[in-house]
């Protein structure tokens, strides 16, 4: 496995980074500050004296998801502490339209981040705040850190820039903790409470960050603050930053795949599409017949008979949508089609063939000749050996974190024919 990672490595460039850029604000330090100076794997080195004052330092995301009171996402953080008197740490970058009442983050347990009546701050699901009246935040960009205490919530604590804020209690705080699901954007009970402007760059630690660490990720967004107690990051965005373009003239080749070849077996492939909408078009298909279909309106499975297993393709026109396709070998009516994260109904045209997963395949068109290859853009193709859950499908929509039990392509140009 670690030598199939290293070639992979060697052959797949980085692409696709979210660059932040820094600019300057109001906001001011007091001097002297103190930085944290890190190893490339997250590790602290040493604390040192700035030998300047560090004011105006703040960032702003290029990358973002815009939220109009319609949409939740799901994450998962499996790994998270429930132990009493853990502390987690949540930490994102915020644009609030300034509309009252809604909740930008929330652990299903009912633990959650609120603005309500100008206050912002932790409720317990008890018609409670620990927090801090705020104004002046809506319409800009502020990077909020949030200590969620286990069992304590006045042991929690918020910083907006980097600087803690004084908080304090409105109503009666219930004993609660994190939990392994979360929302961003809403309420996990209902649909209320859901929140309107921008969000970026979420992630979250089984820890508690220090001011000093809050301000070092300001100034460089690219330091690893605390990598060994990073339990997931997810990169928001209505459109990717970047993304490999197709001409119907070029097509990408993957190899040495860990694709499961078992009788029945299940194989997951994702990736972000941006369709122009012409028909017979193949976005992914195995080193066989077994394909990924745009034709005549549909979108689905085909297995070279001149059939198709699939839902409208109508809706997935010129924008940008998620796609998560579950290979099944040997029946392909055992296989599964998610288009954001939802489920889609498919329905049988033709008669199929018995198709199998390859350890080879094609992005843009098929192996057998020059056809079907894909007009649009394709972003970060994931292949996992098995079935995912449809918690696991939301939740890795926008993560940014990789582990090896997946392969994870972010393709560049050399690597088209």
């Amino acid at each position: 496995m670690k030598k199939f990672w290293l070639r992979l490595r060697k052959r797949c460039l980085l692409l696709f980074s979210l660059a932040l850029l820094l600019m300057t604000n109001s906001i001011t330090y007091a001097s002297p500050i103190y930085q944290y100076k890190y190893d490339a794997n997250g590790n602290l080195i040493k604390v040192v004296k700035a030998d300047e004052d560090l004011s105006g330092y703040s960032s702003q995301p290029q990358t973002y998801k815009t939220f109009n009171h319609d949409l939740k996402l799901p994450i998962s953080v499996p790994k998270v502490s429930q132990q009493e008197g853990a502390m987690t740490t949540v930490q994102f970058w915020m644009k609030w339209n300034g509309v009252d009442d809604v909740m930008p983050f929330t652990w299903n347990s009912g633990y959650n981040i609120w603005l309500n009546s100008g206050v912002l701050g932790f409720n317990t699901s008890n018609g409670d705040l620990y927090g801090v009246p705020v104004s002046n935040i809506e319409n800009k960009w502020v990077l909020v850190t949030a200590v969620f205490s286990n069992g304590d919530v006045k042991k929690s604590k918020v910083f907006i820039n980097g600087n803690e804020q004084k908080l304090q209690s409105y109503g009666t705080h219930a004993k609660i903790s994190v939990s392994q699901e979360a929302l961003i954007g809403g309420w996990e009970r209902n649909d209320t409470y859901r929140y309107g402007g921008d969000l970026s760059e979420l992630q979250i630690w089984n820890t508690e960050l220090s001011k000093g660490e809050i301000l070092t990720y300001m100034q460089k967004p690219d330091t690893p603050i605390q990598k060994g107690h990073l339990l997931g990051q997810w990169v928001l965005f209505d459109a990717p930053s970047a993304s490999l373009a197709f001409k119907m003239n070029s097509r990408y080749m993957l190899d040495n795949l860990p694709v499961n070849k078992e009788r029945a077996g299940k194989t997951t492939v994702q990736f972000w599409m941006k369709w122009e909408g012409i028909t017979e078009q193949m976005p992914f298909s195995w080193d066989s017949p077994y394909t990924l279909y745009l034709i005549d309106g549909l979108f689905g499975f085909n297995t070279g008979k001149g059939d198709i297993y699939a839902t409208i393709s109508d809706p997935l026109k010129n924008k940008w949508v998620h796609v998560t396709a579950i290979f099944a070998n040997d029946n392909v009516y055992d296989s599964e089609l998610y288009i954001n994260g939802k489920k889609q109904s498919l329905t049988k045209y033709g008669e199929a063939a018995a198709p199998k997963v390859t350890d080879s395949a094609v992005v843009s068109g098929w192996i057998h000749d020059k056809n079907y290859r894909f007009k649009g853009n394709l972003y970060q193709i994931k292949i996992w050996s098995r079935a995912l859950t449809e918690s696991e499908m939301n939740n890795e929509m926008f993560t940014a974190n990789t582990t090896a039990e997946y392969v994870d392509f972010e393709m560049n140009e050399e690597g088209l024919s």
